[in-house]
């Protein structure tokens, strides 16, 4: 019995590892076109991630759509490879924490051994997630004069929608400086704070657990993004922090 319990709490607990670890990675999508605008299934697609050299390869479905998901932040260039057609080439696509990049491509008929440079502008607005979020670079961190012991929850006040920043309690039930903020009118206990993927509250939902030192956080901060929060509370922003 108490090995079926066992098993049951690991099969039970295993997807929710999963989604941990989805907040410090991203997503590529992205849909591949002729010159009149009609779809490409089949088209052999490969991403490379410019600063590491590492690859992955898929294809576009039947809508000529393509996504690679779980990727490492970064900058990623992509190559798209049909018969009949040039080689369709984007660079400098940025995948961000937790976030969904679009890189669609438009084809030309040609030879595949020649190529295309695709030039696209960034859209207005962001169609694939109905999260929002913000990328703060480690020297912009670095330079900024936070106060508060130079807690990383002060660069919520950069986000539109929040609240003005806040340490909340005393000095006994807060002494690692947990601040709160509210964001669009909701309660700061809606707010859910994650440290590379694994829930940075206390068990209570009040105070943020551990405030790792700037010098130590990497440049991926993206405050505030909608999830799931604890307790079974309405959908509310977060800070994500690697």
């Amino acid at each position: 019995m108490r090995r079926f319990v066992l098993i049951a709490a690991a099969v039970i607990l295993a997807p929710l590892c999963l989604l941990l670890g989805q907040a410090v990675m991203g997503s590529l999508v992205g849909t591949v076109t002729d010159s009149t605008d009609a779809v490409i299934p089949g088209a052999k697609v490969t991403i490379t991630e410019v600063n590491t050299g590492i690859q992955r390869v898929g294809a576009t479905n039947q809508s000529g759509n393509y996504m690679f998901g779980n990727l490492t932040p970064g900058v990623y260039r992509v190559e798209v490879e049909v018969p009949g057609f040039k080689k369709g080439i984007r660079d400098q696509v940025e995948v961000l924490v937790n976030t969904t990049a679009r890189a669609n491509l438009q084809l030309e008929p040609g030879e595949v051994t020649q190529s295309i440079e695709v030039v696209v502008d960034i859209p207005m607005l962001q169609t694939d997630r109905a999260d929002v979020g913000r990328k703060i670079e480690t020297q912009i961190i670095a330079d900024m004069p936070l106060g508060l012991n130079r807690n990383f929850q002060g660069l919520m006040n950069l986000v539109p929608g929040t609240a003005r920043s806040y340490r909340p309690h005393s000095e006994f039930f807060n002494p690692q400086d947990s601040i709160a903020t509210r964001v669009n009118g909701q309660s700061r206990m809606a707010n859910n704070v994650q440290f590379e993927g694994i829930h940075n509250n206390h068990r209570t939902g009040l105070l943020t657990a551990l405030i790792p030192p700037l010098r130590r956080s990497r440049p991926w901060i993206s405050p505030p993004a909608t999830t799931t929060p604890n307790s079974g509370a309405p959908a509310a922003p977060s800070s994500t922090s690697r």
